[in-house]
């Protein structure tokens, strides 16, 4: 199952709502393999703040929605991370309400339900990288390999497809 569609429609609306962020993009462990003291110790490139990161948590059973389409609730948290000594309270809380607003019952209308906000955690231990949390919930529908009567059925790896005719029925 592709999460790809609901992937971009949120990095979309974060770029687009919240032009105070730098970079938004899928999580892989981002902060902390970057902010090390010893610079030898970060495992990847210093990422600019304020950032987002959208991860998919979970290992949620997909049901079919027939005709080949695969539906899945899904969790999404947004990782919002920022360098708590370039910004005051005022502006933490204006970026976080900034993304709230940005997500909350957003949807593209089209494979995902309007996004439901879930919970928030707030760090407790401040340093000079912080990262909030939000949970959204939603239900994705997957399509890539839908099929309606008289369509074909896509079959085989993406490498190497073949097309075979759908019977008439």
């Amino acid at each position: 199952m592709s999460l790809r569609p609901l992937f971009l429609a949120v990095q979309s609306q974060l770029q687009s709502q919240v032009t105070t962020l730098q970079l938004v993009d899928l999580y892989k462990n981002q902060f902390e393999d970057t902010n090390h003291d010893n610079p030898e110790d970060n495992k990847q490139q210093a990422i600019p703040y304020p950032c987002a990161f959208i991860m998919f948590q979970g290992d949620n059973e997909q049901k079919s929605a027939g005709y080949g389409v695969k539906q899945l609730d899904v969790l999404i948290t947004i990782k919002i991370g920022f360098e708590s000594y370039n910004l005051t309270p005022i502006e933490m809380w204006d970026l976080m309400d900034s993304v709230e607003l940005a997500l909350d019952g957003f949807s593209d209308n089209t494979t995902f339900s309007r996004l439901t906000y879930r919970a928030q955690r707030v760090p407790q231990d401040i340093t000079n990288i912080s990262v909030y949390e939000f949970d959204y919930a939603c239900t994705y529908q997957d399509t890539l390999c839908r099929t309606d009567r008289n369509d074909t059925i896509k079959t085989g790896s993406t490498l190497n497809p073949t097309v075979t005719p759908v019977p008439n029925l």
